[in-house]
């Protein structure tokens, strides 16, 4: 398209220099404040869904699950000083999406263990994660505190080992 048809398009053919500035200012306001409208429209319908929607960013839906812990604070804190807001925020995502793969209790051992030695690496929150998993089967816990430190399991027989590796010598009831 031609500057000509441009100008007849927006109505500034024939106008003198300071009518066509008057007119593009006058166009201008009107395309910010239909972008404003919209804009306003588009966060009335993203407030509708509500922040755990379908689709919705992980951080924004741990917070109703309960599992937005001090742990997951201090992990976003540290990888926001170490890489700034927008990626420490980035990192913490990623986090939270190993959430989809591995139990709450061993992503936050793993987050412990990755914060312990000044990394925000996801990679090694993973890794320190799956290590839980495999220390949570050899010693037999299996549950975890709200400071997501890990405890006994349940006994039947009173030793403090899991079920059926203590003296096996059940309590009589």
């Amino acid at each position: 398209m031609s500057q000509e048809e441009r100008d007849a398009r927006l109505g500034l053919t024939g106008l003198t220099g300071a009518e066509r500035e008057a007119r593009i200012r006058l166009l201008t306001e009107q395309v910010q404040r239909e972008a404003a409208v919209a804009r306003a429209a588009l966060q009335a319908k993203r407030a509708s869904r509500g922040a755990a929607a379908a689709g919705a960013p992980a951080l924004a839906q741990a917070g109703p699950e309960g599992s937005y812990t001090r742990t997951l604070e201090a992990f976003w804190a540290a990888a926001k000083q170490r890489a700034g807001d927008r990626e420490g925020t980035r990192l913490l995502n990623e986090v939270l999406l190993l959430r989809r793969q591995l139990p709450a209790h061993a992503l936050i051992a793993g987050i412990d263990a990755a914060l312990k030695i000044g990394s925000v690496s996801t990679d090694l929150v993973a890794t320190e994660a799956r290590k839980a998993i495999e220390d949570t089967e050899d010693t037999g816990m299996d549950t975890c505190d709200e400071n997501g430190s890990l405890t006994p399991a349940a006994t039947v027989d009173g030793s403090g080992l899991p079920n059926g590796q203590g003296t096996g010598t059940a309590p009589t009831g």
